[in-house]
Formats: C-alpha cells, sequence, structure tokens
C-alpha cells in the first residue's frame, strides 16, 4: 500500500485522525505503528480465516484488547467441545501445554 491509501483510511475510520493526541500524527508515533496495522489488517482480509483470527480482529475493532482473556476464553470454549476436550492425549508429549 502507499503512503495515500493508508492516511485515507486512517482519515476515513478513524476517529481520532483529526485530533492532537491521534497515533496517526507522526509526533505521536514515530514508528508508524498505525500505518503498519492498517496495511496488515487490510491484508488480512486476503488470507483464509479461522475462528481465533475473525475474534482477535473482532477484539482489536473493540475499545479495549485483552488478548490474556481472549486466550483464556478461547481455551475455555474448546474444552467444552467434545471433539477437542481430550486434544492433549493426541499430541506428542515433547509439546508443552499451554
Amino acid at each position: 500500500m502507499d503512503k495515500e491509501s493508508i492516511i485515507d483510511i486512517g482519515a476515513k475510520f478513524s476517529q481520532s485522525y483529526n485530533t492532537e493526541f491521534s497515533p496517526w500524527k507522526e509526533k505521536n508515533d514515530p514508528e508508524l505503528w498505525m500505518w503498519k496495522k492498517t496495511v496488515l489488517k487490510q491484508s488480512a482480509k486476503l488470507v483464509p480465516k479461522n475462528e481465533i483470527l475473525v475474534k482477535a480482529i473482532e477484539y482489536d475493532n473493540s475499545e479495549d484488547t485483552n488478548f490474556l482473556e481472549i486466550h483464556k476464553n478461547s481455551l475455555l470454549e474448546q474444552s467444552k467441545r467434545p471433539s477437542e476436550a481430550n486434544i492433549e492425549n493426541l499430541l506428542p508429549s515433547n509439546i508443552p501445554s499451554v
């Protein structure tokens, strides 16, 4: 993506784009993480998705993102599924458990 298309997306979708403290301003984000995140999220639209990736993107688009809580909830959901409840029995013994 070129600079203009990244900035266009920021201007269109970011509520803080025109504020003084916006992470879109280079003085507030000298490493341009918002730009990198935008490119990553746009390219993610082109790759196959799974349930965990979709949830992570949804959480990232919400106000606060607590990835530890997301991971814990994901493991709890998996443990309730009969097909995945005993997955540890199928894994080789040298793989560390989560």
